[in-house]
């Protein structure tokens, strides 16, 4: 019995984490978090989520291959994980995604770590077999303004806050890249 309910627990945990990365994956992030928000909301606590795109990565796996693709999933998760700070939780979203979720932090304060992480991001040098490749990031971010009375309703699920900061991303893209959008 002790194995069994040992070797469950193993599998529970790696079904949370993402193999390449070894960040959260999405079910992983949306299980911790789910548990965390109607704490916020009922709370009043101020919280932000920072959505990430890597920049035309496409072209790295058209051009490079998957492999390349592959090492800069990796460094970007490295350089996230060196970026955030320790209650904050970061997971690969899917594809080029990430998700971080920052506790105790209003939206102003989220935009200056989401400048830190696109700053470190955008001064990564990744080499791939003689190549050199410089990426950039997309970031939309939405959070709390020091007033989470005002700002959030009971009603606000975590998808549709999420979905906000999606939108923010999108314009972030649609405006040049390489730059963060608050919704």
């Amino acid at each position: 019995f002790g194995m069994a309910q040992r070797d469950k627990l193993i599998a529970e945990n790696y079904a949370r984490i993402d193999h390449l990365t070894k960040l959260y994956n999405r079910r992983g992030f949306t299980e911790i978090v789910e548990s965390y928000w109607q704490g916020y909301i009922r709370n009043s606590r101020d919280f932000s989520i920072i959505l990430l795109d890597i920049d035309h990565f496409k072209q790295v796996n058209d051009r490079l291959g998957h492999a390349a693709g592959d090492l800069v999933l990796e460094q970007i998760s490295h350089c996230i994980n060196k970026t955030i700070r320790g209650c904050d939780i970061a997971a690969r979203w899917g594809g080029e995604e990430f998700i971080i979720l920052l506790p105790e932090t209003p939206q102003e304060l989220s935009l200056i770590q989401a400048e830190r992480l696109r700053s470190a991001i955008a001064d990564l040098i990744i080499t791939y077999k003689d190549e050199f490749m410089n990426i950039t990031s997309s970031l939309g971010v939405i959070g709390t303004n020091q007033s989470p009375k005002v700002s959030l309703s009971t009603e606000l699920t975590l998808d549709s806050f999420i979905n906000k900061a999606d939108e923010a991303m999108y314009i972030a893209k649609n405006k040049g890249r390489n730059q963060i959008c608050a919704y």
